[in-house]
């Protein structure tokens, strides 16, 4: 899978985990470890990327992004 292409996903996939959990789309205090656990399970594909850092890191950094947590970090 190409690297964008899993980003595309991985996106969509915040909004799909924060349904399935009744969390608002930018819910206070996203938890990035309960969400990639869940990505793991529902869709280990995604995870499948070449990177110059790691694929946890890209994921993590999207994440935030979507959730616009930025300023946490």
């Amino acid at each position: 899978m190409k690297k964008d292409e899993a980003e595309e996903a991985v996106r969509f996939f915040c909004t799909k985990w924060a349904e399935e959990r009744g969390l608002p789309h930018q819910p206070d205090d996203p938890s990035f470890s309960d969400f990639f656990s869940w990505l793991q399970e529902k869709s280990p594909g995604h995870l499948r990327f070449r990177t110059t850092t790691s694929v946890r890191d890209d994921v993590e950094r999207w994440f935030t992004s979507e959730f616009k947590q930025g300023w946490r970090y």
